[in-house]
């Protein structure tokens, strides 16, 4: 081994190992993301036993998307949208108190 030429499938090893690991690793974290999901289904919209019975029921319910759609995304972009949304709420000139307090009389020259 001291000749170099046993390192190259010690190296190889090596190599593979840290990919499994790292592979390893990453089907962690996204069984994390995925329990987090059902925890967060089960948090928002609770679930008795009876209710859980009656597939009708689920069908309308967030448990009934799949585990891989994570719902706490698409709140996050929902809530975001209506943050962003543009507020426009239209006032009739007459009722607007900012607009009536400082205009002029109407002129009676300009009345159809």
């Amino acid at each position: 081994m001291t000749n170099g030429v046993g390192s190259v499938p010690f190296d190889r090893i090596r190599r593979y190992a840290r990919e499994a690991e790292n592979s390893m690793y990453k089907a962690m974290r996204e069984l994390g993301k995925i329990q987090s999901e059902t925890q967060f289904r089960h948090e928002i919209c609770i679930i008795t036993m009876e209710q859980a019975a009656d597939p009708e029921f689920i069908a309308q319910t967030p448990h009934a998307m799949s585990q891989v759609c994570f719902l706490t995304q698409i709140m996050k972009h929902v809530v975001a949208f209506r943050r962003n949304e543009k507020k426009t709420v239209w006032t009739p000139l007459e009722y607007d108190p900012r607009i009536g307090a400082n205009s002029a009389p109407p002129n009676p020259a300009f009345a159809v």
